[in-house]
């Protein structure tokens, strides 16, 4: 009888603990920070770059096959969204839309972007319509660029002003985090 017992309450415990083994075998398959045979970044990843506060997340998003795809988000040192890029496509060529924030969470600027990958690098640049927009949300100019290179700024007033790669390179310097 005891011998009984023990054996339903091994099968039990085995029941009871094997959809536990199977969420950290599923964890491991379908975890962060993957590579793929040619070692290339695969599924969800999450960096975390900033080394006085190494727990904190500076940017996370989905790869395929090596290359950024879908959604991806980078924050402030203090966990605010500083930015949300959204891929279209997933060949050599993509597009993606970009949104940047101020720190009070309102939108900073927002356009489009071309990611050009090659063997030698990788060259983003923006291109088309992107919106300008005060701390306070409203809009301050759209600024046109080309091939990367802003070429005329348009104000909500109406009147027009050229722009030069000079003036946005004098301009306030990003850091890394």
């Amino acid at each position: 009888m005891k011998l009984l017992l023990r054996l339903g309450l091994l099968l039990v415990l085995g029941i009871a603990t094997k959809p536990a083994a199977e969420a950290q075998v599923l964890k491991n398959i379908f975890g962060k920070n993957k590579t793929n045979k040619e070692k290339e970044h695969v599924g969800r990843w999450q960096y975390k770059e900033d080394k006085e506060n190494p727990g904190q997340i500076t940017s996370k998003g989905r790869f395929k096959n090596g290359k950024q795809v879908k959604k991806w988000k980078y924050f402030y040192p203090n966990g605010q969204i500083y930015l949300i890029e959204k891929y279209d496509s997933k060949k050599d060529f993509r597009i993606l839309n970009a949104t940047y924030y101020h720190t009070n969470g309102k939108i900073a600027h927002t356009g489009k972007a071309v990611q050009e990958n090659t063997e030698k690098k990788i060259h983003y640049y923006w291109i088309g319509d992107w919106k300008y927009y005060n701390e306070d949300g409203t809009l301050r100019k759209t600024v046109i660029y080309e091939a990367g290179w802003p070429v005329k700024a348009i104000f909500p007033d109406g009147h027009e002003e050229k722009e030069t790669a000079e003036r946005y390179q004098s301009g306030p310097q990003l850091q890394s985090l």
